[in-house]
């Protein structure tokens, strides 16, 4: 205590410099922190606006697909109403004109009544017309009964169905101007970051993109081994099966089920190197949301565009694509593979070998390589 005491009373004259001394050492690391800590809020800001951004992208792109089946239901609704009223006609013209033969004919003086109608169910509610009926065909006077009832049905189902388009088109468009107003946050909060902040924003992406990729690394690696367990473990239950089928179940026996797997997958496409190729011709084409090239593209919009290069017709979804094309597992992966993230899905790439995938991946960068190893990976799917 003495010590410090005495050491305390020898710098005394010299305190008054240590303020100047420590300021200038201390107030640019402090900047700096601020900085950093601003940076790291406004990357906090751009993933927020990133993960929103591809939900909505997806939903405009499902949406779109679904419009698109809804107007094809209309067009059909709308040839099938045509069809039915066309044939009600053609009933109608065949029923006046035998009505026309029974007055001309001196079958009835009331069949005048019918053909005074303005519709048929008007002339079908007069007396007069079952006195037409009992003298005509029955199976004329049924069919045009048949045909205005499903005349009256057809025009219902096509106003439901013109109705769900409608809302649909609806849809679209407020989804539309909420993915528009979340694309115009993140640019104006890119347009912030210039300088010294920028680079550390750039910093920390990168620092938090490596810490994903880690972790991804060892989920990937933990995934393969338990992949590789299982197939161990099917393949010994199929041996064991071969040699012994007169055995006790493994219910029966105590061992426990194995789990199940995917199925082997397709075998690679032989068009995988030309759809690479095209891919990469694309690397620095610029992301846009909905966009399906070859100017800009999304997520989806790139993979379809590439894989159509080689004839594969692929939905701009990555839903939709993750849903109709065999499943791959991660150990199976093959250059062409598609690889797709989020749940819900929201994002998909083409996989082109060594953990890596070209993608066009959001709103304020452009198709490039990037890696697969991301936490929110889901699966993989192989197109023909």
């Amino acid at each position: 205590m003495l010590a410090a005491v005495v050491s305390i009373g020898l710098v005394a004259p010299l305190l008054p410099l240590v303020p100047v001394r420590a300021a200038a050492l201390w107030a640019p690391a402090d900047d700096i922190e601020a900085k950093r800590a601003e940076a790291r809020a406004i990357q906090d800001q751009l993933d927020a606006l990133d993960e929103r951004a591809s939900l909505l992208d997806e939903d405009l792109n499902v949406a779109t697909i679904d419009l698109a089946r809804a107007e094809q239901r209309v067009e059909e609704s709308q040839a099938l109403t045509r069809d039915v009223l066309l044939a009600r006609d053609g009933a109608r013209l065949a029923f006046e004109d035998y009505a026309i033969e029974l007055y001309t004919g001196g079958g009835t003086t009331s069949a005048s009544a019918v053909l005074g109608a303005a519709t048929f169910n008007e002339a079908a509610s007069r007396v007069v017309y079952g006195t037409v009926v009992a003298e005509s065909n029955l199976d004329a006077y049924d069919r045009l009964s048949a045909l205005e009832t499903d005349l009256v049905a057809q025009e219902a189902t096509l106003q439901a169905i013109e109705n769900q388009a409608s809302a649909q088109r609806e849809l679209i468009e407020t989804q539309r101007a909420e993915l528009q107003r979340v694309v115009d946050a993140e640019v104006e909060v890119l347009a912030r970051v210039e300088g010294e902040l920028a680079r550390l924003v750039a910093e920390e992406e990168a620092r938090r993109r490596a810490e994903e990729e880690r972790i991804a690394r060892e989920q990937a690696a933990r995934l393969a081994r338990e992949e590789a367990a299982r197939r161990a473990a099917a393949e010994q239950e199929r041996r064991s099966r071969q040699q012994a089928p007169a055995q006790t179940s493994t219910a029966a026996s105590g061992t426990a089920p194995v789990p199940e797997t995917l199925p082997p997958p397709p075998p690679a496409s032989p068009n995988a190197t030309r759809v690479i190729e095209a891919a990469r011709a694309l690397i620095g084409t610029p992301y846009r949301f909905g966009a399906s090239g070859p100017e800009s593209f999304d997520c989806s919009g790139f993979t379809a565009w590439v894989w159509r290069e080689a004839g594969a017709s692929l939905p701009h979804s990555s839903r939709a694509q993750f849903a109709s094309l065999p499943k791959v597992a991660r150990t199976d992966l093959q250059p062409g593979d598609l690889v797709f993230f989020g749940s819900p899905i929201h994002h998909v790439g083409m996989y082109v070998g060594g953990d890596q995938m070209i993608d066009a991946p959001r709103t304020g960068s452009s198709v490039g390589i990037r890696s697969i190893n991301r936490r929110d990976y889901t699966g993989a799917v192989r197109p023909g």
